[in-house]
């Protein structure tokens, strides 16, 4: 079964419908639970992190096999400012991701840039990581509602974790971006949200720590999150560290454990499992919860 996770970054306000423990080694419980301190005496603490998993109470995390993540980003950018610049700034947002940026662990993750796709589109059977803006018909999209910042949407194997496809789309008709440089009102920073979305590309969910890039929320014009903090870091290196992966597992189940079958084509059955949350980049400080679940199997 192929299986999608759709993230929406809302405008109002909102939170993740999960649990906010982040896991072990092995498993999908809390980061507290590590044997070794990744960072030599440090340790992540509850809430630090958190991995997305199949569907909830799954036990099963999402994760590449590859350790290399190619992505496209759309050749049109913004309307809200030159094309070269809204495309440095996502770029800028995968190198904060980047194992150079890494210091709680040897983490193995990189990143390649692709170039431009002259006509992305979201489609998780392409195998093309597309970013891109959407300057109009956003909410003639199945699931695109007016107040979602940008959303992500992640296909994978549903009895693997295995992700295979993730699309990044802006919200350009309904919210103006920019580069946050000094004065900003009522703007969403581009690389503060692209860098917390790339978390949701490589696995991530929404912990209960407020410091860190993969918090649920934000105020506008906000550019805390272009970089990550040390929760952040260990989620990394829970999913990407050395011996870390699909198919390194401390158990006999949980998140990291192998369950691709050599056989298993890359798409099998028609069989499609959709899980929406919507989550938040708040405009005000307060908070409005929604989750949304269909399921067709």
């Amino acid at each position: 079964m192929i299986a999608t996770v759709v993230w929406v970054i809302a405008g109002v306000v909102g939170a993740d419908g999960g649990s906010d423990a982040g896991p072990a080694v092995g498993a999908c419980t809390s980061p507290t639970a590590y044997s070794t301190p990744l960072d030599g005496g440090i340790g992540p603490d509850a809430g630090d992190y958190l991995r997305t998993e199949t569907s909830t109470g799954s036990g099963l995390c999402l994760a590449w096999a590859t350790r290399n993540i190619g992505y496209k980003i759309g050749a049109n950018g913004s309307d809200n400012m030159t094309a070269e610049s809204a495309q440095q700034a996502i770029r800028d947002s995968f190198t904060s991701w980047s194992k150079e940026k890494i210091t709680a662990c040897t983490s193995e993750l990189t990143f390649t840039d692709l170039g431009t796709n002259s006509s992305p589109v979201l489609n998780g059977t392409d195998r093309v990581n597309n970013i891109f803006w959407v300057e109009s018909g956003w909410t003639s999209k199945a699931g695109h509602s007016a107040s979602a910042i940008a959303l992500t949407t992640n296909s994978f194997y549903a009895s693997s974790g295995e992700i295979i496809d993730s699309d990044m789309e802006f919200n350009g008709q309904f919210f103006t971006f920019t580069i946050v440089d000094g004065a900003c009102a009522n703007k969403q920073d581009i690389q503060n949200t692209a860098t917390h979305e790339i978390g949701h590309l490589i696995g991530l969910d929404h912990p209960s720590n407020p410091e860190v890039t993969m918090y649920s929320s934000a105020p506008s014009c906000e550019t805390k999150k272009r970089s990550l903090e040390s929760g952040d870091q260990f989620g990394v290196c829970e999913i990407y560290g050395p011996g870390k992966g699909l198919a390194a597992s401390s158990g006999s189940t949980g998140c990291c454990k192998n369950e691709i079958s050599p056989s298993e084509p890359h798409f099998v059955g028609p069989a499609i499992l959709v899980l929406l949350l919507a989550v938040a980049l708040a405009r005000t400080g307060r908070k409005r919860g929604e989750t949304t679940e269909t399921q067709s199997k």
